[in-house]
């Protein structure tokens, strides 16, 4: 698959962009939209991103669809997530997992965010937006970001953002293809998870502490978490936190 490049000088959200273009527009072929410059970046569950200026990269890709049944919508979240390990391990060198639901982790540090928004028609998933906020150059991030990390503080590197932004693009668009079956996206998502199979600590929402192995990501997207007494629960979204 083709990209078309989008390049913002400067955008309020990179997603929002993208929303607008695909109403707009109604692309046929991916469509790759990125800013250097973002002032009003969103993670997942309304968290704002940090994007500083010239310094990180701030991206969305317009992915669409022929039919896709929204019942399939977090196989997206799993491969989109599997194919930008992929990118960033060869690309720096260096081992990275998924934090669930869909963050990207070096060690216990945070290197990039995903926010994934759907165009949905009828049954189908018509379009997928697929957002990303990558620590690129960044030294000295604010002091209210957590356990934040970039390429350059892992590589001692500086990276040419533009030239780094179409290399990624071009990777995802050849790499973001459904040939294999969702049990074998699942197996490597699950092996690629972040302290899968490990004892961790979490936070529920009213504050209880939670001790507990990750046994599973079930299809709809949901965290299975083992107790120390053997019994298994499942977490939506935002119903419990890692505490890294």
């Amino acid at each position: 698959m083709n990209c078309h490049y989008i390049h913002l000088e400067t955008s309020e959200s990179t997603n929002i962009y993208a929303s607008n273009y695909i109403a707009n527009n109604k692309p046929s072929t991916p469509v790759a939209v990125f800013t250097f410059n973002q002032s009003d970046g969103r993670g997942q569950i309304g968290r704002k991103w940090y994007s500083g200026t010239d310094q990180n990269l701030s991206f969305s890709l317009i992915l669409p669809f022929s039919s896709f049944p929204v019942t399939d919508f977090y196989k997206l979240t799993m491969k989109y997530s599997l194919v930008l390990v992929e990118f960033l391990r060869q690309y720096i060198g260096v081992e990275c997992s998924v934090k669930w639901p869909n963050d990207i982790y070096v060690g216990n540090k945070k290197l990039a965010g995903i926010l994934i928004q759907n165009v949905i028609s009828g049954r189908n998933i018509q379009y997928s937006i697929f957002g990303l906020g990558l620590n690129v150059n960044t030294l000295d991030f604010p002091t209210d970001i957590p356990n934040p990390i970039s390429l350059k503080q892992i590589t001692g590197k500086h990276y040419e953002i533009k030239t780094l932004q179409y290399e990624m693009s071009d990777y995802l668009c050849q790499h973001l293809q459904f040939g294999e079956t969702f049990a074998k996206i699942k197996a490597r998502y699950l092996k690629a998870l972040y302290r899968y199979n490990a004892v961790n600590n979490f936070e529920d929402l009213v504050g209880v502490r939670i001790e507990a192995r990750i046994m599973d990501v079930l299809d709809n997207g949901h965290l299975i978490l083992e107790d120390t007494e053997g019994k298994r629960k499942a977490y939506n979204f935002g119903d419990i936190r890692y505490i890294v």
